[in-house]
């Protein structure tokens, strides 16, 4: 490793412990700030796990007469997590919450280093690093109690392991991948999309003899397995206890065409999405950059699983446009569009 790597190396780590310091000030904050709904509600499991038994297979919320309603359309490790940590300090404060999203904000900072330096260069990542880790997105997600930040961290460290695999066949990189790439899944099903991207490294790797190889069947059967018990378990659960969120295991796949009806032709869809993109995610500087970076060439084949992930993204975009209108989903962009303009960066100094 050369002198200058090393030093942008270091760079990183400062400013990624500048970043977390900033996100710890006023921590006991009460979780009402952005999308304060979600929040609320994963606070309200997690203080049902703590006050009562730790079963993360029926995790609830609690209505005004005290009854229980089951909410199960993510996996609720998060605030099972949480609950952990309310029990080892003895009672339920924002500040457990909170440190939740910092900690989950440095790994995915650092997963996000360690990929975008692994296809481009240690300079590139440093400065695809400092975009992701102060986008105003990021800064939000980063302390709140939502899934965002951690489903982020283990999508970004799933590409990672999974390129790190199929270059030296280390069988801790295939389970790694394998079991961040089931949690990213588990935490937001949408997540699904990330096959796109790993399966056009594969294919970029072995090409047509792809479907030949024992490990792709093996790590589609461990992550199809563990999914499917879990969300066959959640079916059965929404389904015996009916309430508001069971719509979403009735298998109403007119009710998503509904939607795909609605919101794909609406020039308020675009204009949303746009405006959120150019203001609190990358902010207009940010916006311009990106414009930059999607114009660069990248000459090297594997760097394009960029463009395959970024086309993962804008598929569940275009599937499920009820959920991506809400602007904190753009987090799924973030990663993307942050080492699109550190390569942009990059060349304007060079």
């Amino acid at each position: 490793m050369s002198i200058k790597s090393s030093r942008f190396i270091i760079y990183f780590f400062i400013i990624l412990f500048c970043s977390v310091a900033i996100r710890v000030i006023n921590i006991r904050q009460p979780i009402l700030e952005g999308a304060s709904t979600r929040q609320v509600e994963n606070a309200m499991i997690a203080r049902n796990y703590f006050n009562n038994q730790l079963n993360i297979l029926y995790p609830y919320l609690t209505d005004d007469g005290n009854q229980k309603v089951y909410q199960l359309v993510e996996f609720q490790g998060i605030p099972f997590l949480a609950a952990l940590i309310h029990r080892l300090r003895g009672e339920a404060d924002e500040a457990n919450l909170r440190i939740i999203s910092i900690f989950f904000f440095a790994l995915a900072s650092i997963a996000l280093f360690k990929l975008a330096e692994y296809y481009f260069s240690t300079e590139i990542a440093f400065y695809s690093a400092i975009v992701f880790m102060f986008s105003p997105l990021s800064i939000y997600l980063s302390r709140a109690f939502q899934n965002e930040m951690p489903m982020i961290a283990f999508a970004v460290s799933a590409i990672y392991f999974f390129s790190r695999y199929l270059e030296r066949k280390s069988l801790t990189s295939f389970i790694a991948s394998a079991l961040c790439l089931e949690a990213a899944i588990l935490l937001k099903i949408p997540n699904l999309y990330l096959f796109i991207p790993l399966l056009f490294l594969a294919y970029i790797r072995f090409g047509k003899s792809l479907w030949t190889k024992p490990f792709i069947y093996l790590f589609l059967l461990f992550i199809g397995a563990i999914a499917f018990f879990w969300y066959r378990h959640a079916h059965y659960v929404m389904t015996t206890y009916p309430n508001k969120y069971s719509i979403y295991f009735t298998g109403n796949f007119g009710y998503m065409l509904k939607n795909i009806k609605h919101y794909l032709p609406q020039v308020d869809f675009y204009k949303v999405h746009f405006d959120n993109l150019v203001t609190y995610t990358l902010t207009p500087i940010g916006f311009s950059l990106l414009i930059l970076g999607l114009l660069i060439r990248l000459n090297d084949r594997r760097q394009r699983v960029i463009y395959a992930w970024l086309a993962g993204v804008s598929l569940f975009f275009i599937i499920v446009p009820a959920q991506s209108w809400q602007g904190y989903y753009q987090i799924h962009l973030l990663p993307i569009f942050s080492i699109l303009i550190g390569n942009a960066v990059y060349k304007i100094k060079n």
